[in-house]
């Protein structure tokens, strides 16, 4: 069985609204773009048309970015990482969240 996951806000424990999602999503694009510099040249040939160094510090900017989020997730009172503090979301699963409505809605 899957486990299904929402996201809901913090305050209202309602779902986000769109500029929240669109946060989340530049804040996944900045993750995942720290593991390009893993790829083999090869598949990256594409970014000689960019320049490669740029790539490169683009890349290692976004590994540290990354494991900024990391700590700040270690160290989080919900496991909540930057995006979620800006946010201020939490995930929670779709049973809890039924169980919540149900409860005080």
């Amino acid at each position: 069985m899957c486990l299904k996951v929402d996201r809901i806000n913090i305050n209202d424990l309602n779902k986000p609204r769109k500029l929240t999602i669109l946060v989340n999503f530049v804040y996944s694009i900045a993750f995942n773009f720290a593991f390009v510099m893993f790829l083999p040249i090869s598949f990256v040939s594409f970014a000689y048309i960019f320049e490669f160094s740029m790539l490169v510090s683009f890349s290692v900017v976004s590994l540290l970015f990354a494991l900024t989020s990391m700590f700040v997730l270690i160290f989080s009172n919900y496991c909540q990482t930057i995006s979620d503090k800006l946010t201020s979301t939490v995930l929670i699963s779709e049973e809890d969240l039924n169980t919540i409505y149900t409860l005080y809605f």
